[in-house]
């Protein structure tokens, strides 16, 4: 079995390698990164954005709350993506809008910083 580095803090795993794609656009400027996870950083960004952020399949078309201060988002607002390539699973594609006051947070939640 191949041995993979994490791409959050570099040491090497064993296993399936698990991938993430996060990304965050505010206007014309974007921050984004192909992440290959050990399986504790996967799960922990797994987690975060599966709980606060909204699945792309989901029909709901209401408004959802800034992922970080659980507020309205606040104009100028700040997109933010991930795509995540689970072991065994399909791909599944999440998306939120955060107030811009949020982003530095935001961008460390989802392994952008």
């Amino acid at each position: 079995m191949a041995q993979y580095p994490c791409d959050r803090h570099g040491a090497r795993y064993q296993g399936a390698q698990q991938t993430m794609y996060p990304a965050i656009l505010d206007g014309a400027d974007s921050l984004r990164k192909k992440l290959r996870l050990c399986p504790a950083c996967f799960n922990e960004l797994h987690a975060f954005t599966v709980g606060r952020m909204q699945y792309s399949g989901d029909a709901d078309d209401g408004l959802i709350p800034c992922p970080i201060c659980d507020g309205e988002p606040s104009i100028p607002c700040v997109s933010a993506f991930n795509t995540i390539y689970a072991k065994g699973t399909e791909r599944a594609d999440y998306f939120a809008v955060a107030c811009h006051e949020c982003k530095a947070e935001l961008a460390r939640k989802l392994g952008l910083t």
